[in-house]
């Protein structure tokens, strides 16, 4: 009944080493538990890895000059709509037509 005690206040380990044995897989302080990668599959998992960031870097490449272009192409557009409600105004003011109270601009806005 006393050995029963003892054994019940075992840790895991302990328990394992004693009905076991002590075994090469086992590391003082981390126990049975996972093992540190070897260095081979380290170096496999940081060659994988630097593909992924060269891969992700490209395609943030691609994404920044695709930004790029469609704010140069939103500029555009933007310049454009200024020259034309100047143009527009100008026929406004010669009297070629009414005058309203929203130019073509603002009235696609609120479309």
């Amino acid at each position: 009944m006393e050995n029963l005690k003892k054994n019940s206040k075992m840790t895991d380990d302990e328990a394992v080493d004693r009905v076991l044995g002590t075994r090469s897989d086992y590391i003082k302080g981390l126990g049975y538990g996972p093992k540190p990668s070897t260095s081979a599959s380290s170096n496999r998992r940081n060659v994988e890895l630097e593909e992924a960031l060269r891969e992700t870097r490209k395609e943030n490449e691609f994404l920044k000059e695709q930004a790029k272009t469609q704010n140069e192409t939103i500029q555009n557009i933007l310049a454009k709509q200024v020259e034309y409600d100047k143009f527009f105004k100008s026929i406004m003011d010669m009297g070629l037509l009414p005058s309203t109270s929203s130019t073509p601009s603002t009235m696609w806005y609120k479309i």
